[in-house]
């Protein structure tokens, strides 16, 4: 009788093992999205008319078709770690504005602020694939507007930096970007003990009454700055 009992229950735990093993579905392995591939990072005028970092990147090279969204990463120099800047950005966008508040420019003249960037996408299944490698940008402190002569078309402005060489120019415009106007690019070498004074200037009957926009740009060895404001014409 014991030996029945015994092949009656060795019998039901292999018939056990023959259920869950044919019951337990095959998982094919996932297909991790490789990683893309930011392309540049510059300072430039956001289509609010404001300072702003763009962000442009390519998608990765394999399995682009199962691509859900991106998920774009910021950190700035004092930060610990990434943060998400923006996410669900749909599949078809390779371009990004991150606007800058004043605070993101240092105040001081020989102080730098780097940014970091890195993007990563996210499949139909909801899987992340690789993140990028770190893209990084330097920005300096804001330059300064001396003063805007109607009567001559003239801009004056001036920055602090000593890094060395500066390169700068200025951009107006009114209602669009793209009827915008754009300067000669202007090199200078300041002192240590004075700032680097610009002047360049537009045709006056180009300006015409209305609220203007100028952005001042300079570039100071790998450095960047931009300052973005406004002038009324009567």
């Amino acid at each position: 009788m014991g030996i029945l009992k015994s092949a009656f229950f060795q019998i039901i735990f292999s018939a056990s093992i023959l259920i869950f093993q044919f019951c337990t579905p095959v998982v094919a392995p996932h297909f991790t999205l490789p990683k893309p591939t930011i392309q540049t990072v510059k300072l430039d005028i956001s289509n609010r008319f404001k300072e702003a970092i763009h962000i442009n990147w390519s998608m990765p090279q394999a399995g682009s078709s199962e691509i859900q969204s991106y998920t774009l990463l910021r950190m700035f120099e004092s930060d610990s770690f990434y943060s998400v800047l923006s996410e669900n950005i749909p599949p078809d966008t390779f371009n990004f504005y991150d606007h800058l508040d004043p605070a993101s420019f240092p105040l001081s003249s020989i102080e730098r602020n780097l940014v970091y960037y890195r993007i990563f996408a996210i499949d139909k299944s909801g899987f992340s694939g690789d993140t990028s490698e770190p893209c990084t940008l330097c920005i300096v402190q804001q330059s300064s507007l001396i003063d805007i002569d109607l009567n001559t078309g003239c801009i004056s402005w001036f920055s602090d930096l000593h890094f060395g060489g500066l390169l700068s120019y200025c951009k107006i415009w009114k209602d669009s970007l793209q009827k915008s106007i754009t300067g000669s690019e202007l090199t200078a070498y300041p002192q240590t003990d004075k700032p680097a004074i610009f002047t360049t200037c537009f045709p006056a009957d180009s300006i015409d009454r209305g609220r203007w926009f100028y952005a001042l740009f300079v570039r100071s060895s790998d450095c960047h700055s931009l300052k973005v404001g406004y002038f009324d014409v009567p």
